[in-house]
């Protein structure tokens, strides 16, 4: 919030056309919960975020058949979300990482 607003002022006083790339925290994503912000936020930045598993990332990640089709699920409900989220603030998103599965 605040402090994205704060940065996004720092770039447009150097740079008025670089997106300035906004994102929900790692566990909205995560969690694929709804993003916090509504229409007007940062009016025209696009919304950066990560699609991971909710079994994790790190290390193997998800290694049997079972872990795997959780990961399918969870990552179906991620890019669900984050549809309906861009949808509400009217802006572009981008998927700048992907976990294993």
């Amino acid at each position: 919030g605040p402090f994205m607003e704060r940065a996004r002022s720092v770039v447009r006083g150097q740079d008025a056309t670089t997106p300035v790339l906004y994102s929900p925290s790692e566990i909205n994503n995560r969690a694929a919960r709804r993003v916090g912000y509504e229409y007007g936020f940062l009016l025209g930045e696009p919304m950066a975020f990560h699609a991971y598993c909710v079994l994790g990332t790190d290390g193997d990640g998800p290694t049997t058949p079972f872990q795997i089709d959780v990961c399918h699920v969870d990552d179906s409900a991620q890019i669900n979300q984050r549809g309906e989220d861009l949808r509400r603030l009217k802006t572009a998103g981008f998927v700048t990482q992907f976990g294993a599965g």
